[in-house]
């Protein structure tokens, strides 16, 4: 099962990937807006990688304008997959800390949420 996790932002997105359950792979950040080529690339990510859950770290699900429960709801519906909401407590402040660059946090956000929600699951979508 492949996993693909994001750390919302209001301006960038980081993205990272699991085809294995186990292993993390950082994908890199996309702009947020507009929605349509964030969506287009989203996209185009989950097709080269065949992921089949998508992660999203609750946080981030306000930057989006709307509630939470709403955005959920709207990327199953724009990706036709199953959206897990995740705690990501502290991830991009701890992501900023590791690398020490402000313009690498979001994926490395997005690596802390994909490696938790692997570690409480078991790799398994729940």
């Amino acid at each position: 099962m492949a996993l693909l996790a994001l750390d919302l932002g209001a301006k960038r997105t980081g993205v990272a990937v699991s085809s294995s359950g186990t292993l993390v792979t950082p994908i890199g950040t996309i702009e947020s807006t507009p929605r349509s080529a964030f969506t287009t690339k989203l996209q185009q990510i989950i097709k080269e990688t065949g992921v089949t859950t998508i992660v999203v770290g609750e946080a981030g699900l306000s930057s989006f304008g709307a509630a939470p429960g709403e955005v959920q709801i709207k990327l199953s519906q724009i990706f036709k997959l199953p959206v897990i909401v995740t705690e990501e407590h502290e991830t991009t402040k701890q992501a900023r800390a590791a690398t020490g660059r402000h313009d690498h946090a979001d994926t490395e956000a997005a690596c802390q949420i994909l490696e938790r929600y692997i570690e409480e699951h078991d790799g398994q979508a729940n």
